[in-house]
């Protein structure tokens, strides 16, 4: 819509548009001759001076035999420049992503946005002034300057020249223009496939379960609130489990910090603190950097080795079932030592026999001057068996270097069964073991002279 509309002067009028960034000239009827000085004067008595088109004012100058009582714009305003708001840009990844390229496993579908403390986390860019138009009548058309982000530094999240930095190490969130890191990951139910294998810088909790075959690492704790069956917890810290471990032995429970379950059914367990267990360990290995306690339980099967002492109500059952407790030595570890100096053993005695052949073939061939066919088979056999066996034995020698099966002292290490302590368990203080063959009540154990004794409470 246009207004500001003149009454015609002389040779036309002018019109504005509501902005007045536009300025229309229309010829009045009965000019023959018109000049660009007439129409640049009308213009000027209108206000008109910015912006002015003289390729437009050219046209109707030369077209005088044609119909120029149309309307024509003349002036043409600059348009103001809107500032730019200021903004924020990420340095990390603030959503959880989704895999779903290659041959990853199919439960590694979500990566947790996982920072460190002290890590960059956003930088804000300074909003842009904007830049002042000038409309048809040369008057300034001010511009919108850019706003400045209303992001802020939230919860474990400092802000210092135009960026944000993480206090902690754990989950970036970004809410309601706010930056914050939590120090906990909470997963509302199972772990199932809508959250895939976790794996966060900080602490997870687990409202649910964990299933078979699903994988949680943390670098703080792991606390599940139900039942872990056959999967891999990894701690940095602690791991809590409310229900306990139905593992199938496929289980792997590993913390740098103390475990804690209800109980323990056919579980792998690994802890560099302390092992406590509400009600029973059945089946499974554990070893404890410091003590296994199962205090109103009983440990049936399996291996339980600890650095410093093992405390249950039972140990054992009236089946006799083959039960290990180990003090300052890990059963598991030994066992496969054991296992690889065997195994190294017989690949030595293999090895000195390929020797021997071969150098009784190398004194034939220096006597009669060569070989026969059959021999220099044999000869070739003879180097390739032995070639391959060396690199087994070096292979052997390597994985016993890295092997070791400590893992506390003796001194003041203990044994404490405050109920039965059945027949058939295996009783170690490193290289000093002892087999029950009868029941014991009430009882410590713990190594005399060289020897492991039992002794009444």
């Amino acid at each position: 819509m246009l207004e500001n509309i003149k009454e015609p002067k002389e040779i036309g009028k002018v019109t504005l548009s509501r902005d007045r960034m536009e300025a229309y000239f229309e010829l009045s009827a009965g000019y023959e001759e018109v000049s660009r000085n007439l129409i640049l004067e009308t213009l000027h008595r209108e206000g008109v001076g910015f912006g002015i088109h003289e390729e437009t004012i050219h046209r109707l100058v030369s077209n005088r035999n044609s119909d120029r009582q149309s309307k024509e714009v003349v002036a043409v305003g600059k348009d103001p420049v809107e500032g730019i708001d200021g903004r924020i840009i990420f340095e990390v990844n603030y959503q959880p992503e989704v895999k779903v390229e290659g041959k990853n496993d199919f439960r590694d579908v979500i990566n947790i946005p996982s920072v460190c403390e002290g890590e960059k986390l956003a930088v804000l860019k300074e909003p842009i002034a904007g830049a002042a138009g000038v409309n048809v009548l040369g008057e300034e058309v001010p511009a919108r300057d850019g706003r400045e982000s209303k992001v802020k530094a939230g919860k474990n999240v400092i802000y210092k020249d135009r960026a944000f930095y993480s206090e902690i190490n754990g989950q970036l969130n970004y809410q309601n223009y706010r930056i914050s890191v939590q120090p906990l990951y909470e997963v509302k139910g199972d772990v199932d496939l809508s959250t895939g294998n976790l794996d966060f810088i900080g602490s997870v909790i687990i409202r649910g379960n964990v299933p078979t075959g699903f994988k949680v690492a943390a670098g703080g704790d792991i606390s599940v609130h139900g039942l872990v069956e056959g999967a891999e917890l990894r701690a940095g810290g602690s791991i809590h489990i409310s229900e306990g471990v139905s593992g199938l032995d496929k289980s792997l429970i590993s913390a740098e910090g103390d475990i804690r379950a209800g109980y323990l059914n056919q579980a792998n367990v690994e802890a560099g603190g302390d092992i406590l267990v509400q009600y029973s360990i059945l089946h499974s290995h554990c070893v404890a950097k410091q003590s296994v306690s199962c205090l109103t339980g009983n440990i049936i099967g399996g291996t339980i080795s600890a650095g410093h002492s093992i405390e249950a109500k039972d140990a054992g059952n009236r089946m006799n079932t083959a039960t290990s407790l180990s003090i300052g030595t890990n059963i598991q570890v030994e066992r496969r030592k054991n296992k690889l100096i065997k195994q190294l053993a017989d690949k030595q005695y293999e090895l000195s026999k390929l020797v021997k052949i071969g150098r009784m073939l190398e004194v034939k061939m220096q006597k009669a001057g060569g070989l026969s066919v059959k021999e220099r088979i044999t000869h070739l056999r003879q180097r390739n068996s032995t070639q391959v066996i060396r690199e087994q034995i070096e292979d052997l020698e390597g994985q016993l270097m890295h092997l070791e099966s400590a893992i506390g002292d003796l001194n003041q290490s203990k044994i404490k069964v405050s109920g039965s302590l059945f027949g058939n368990v295996e009783l170690a203080f490193g290289k000093y073991i002892r087999k029950t063959l009868r029941t014991y009540q009430h009882v410590i154990v713990r190594t005399e002279d060289f020897e492991v004794i039992i002794e009444d409470i």
